[in-house]
């Protein structure tokens, strides 16, 4: 049985607050384990566990990128944004200027949803046959500030519709950041009070 246009809305604010939250904190891990602030400290324990987080690296990433590109690809049978701003039009709760500030910002995440686009069709999801790895994230030319900005946008727009459909907000104040570095802290110790035991043999 269809539901009631109401509760398709509710649901798909739902549904995309959590792939958001999925981007989100694989982002922020991904981040952890490649950025300039925070690699070099741990590089030594990243190689001494190297099948590990060679997987793993490649794991949030990949999370993240098909978080990301679930938001706003168009097929009319998934749940995303553009499924969602057909079903709000005509809404007694959203006028024109509600609409306008509302395709604003959905209009300043699609640009950078392509290059994700770019990532997930050849290299993700698919394995492109006339454009290898290397060119594909060349091509798409994504950098961790356009990822944190789509995020951003994804959680602007969602809450900008959610305040106006039922005055809730979502929060997304979940965050993987301090779990990660205590997890590379604690490797790290572990790995030193390895190597402690192994000169003592």
């Amino acid at each position: 049985m269809k539901q009631p246009i109401d509760q398709q809305i509710q649901s798909c604010l739902e549904t995309l607050s959590h792939a958001i939250i999925v981007a989100k904190l694989n982002s922020e891990i991904h981040w952890i384990y490649k950025s300039k602030q925070t690699r070099p400290k741990y590089i030594q324990t990243m190689s001494y566990y190297w099948d590990f987080f060679h997987v793993s690296i490649s794991a949030h990433f990949t999370a993240m990128v098909v978080a990301l590109y679930s938001l706003y690809e168009k097929r009319k049978d998934t749940v995303n944004f553009s499924k969602l701003l057909e079903s709000i039009k005509g809404k007694p709760q959203f006028s024109k200027d509600v609409l306008s500030d509302i395709d604003k910002i959905y209009r300043q995440a699609v640009p950078i949803w392509k290059k994700v686009c770019i990532l997930r069709n050849h290299v993700f999801a698919h394995h492109s046959d006339n454009l290898d790895t290397s060119d594909a994230f060349k091509k798409a030319d994504i950098t961790q500030r356009e990822i944190e900005k789509l995020i951003t946008l994804s959680i602007q727009l969602l809450n900008e519709i959610s305040r106006n459909f039922n005055r809730n907000s979502w929060l997304f104040n979940l965050n993987s950041h301090d779990d990660t570095i205590r997890f590379l802290e604690d490797l790290n110790c572990l790995r030193g009070y390895r190597q402690q035991q192994y000169m003592k043999r």
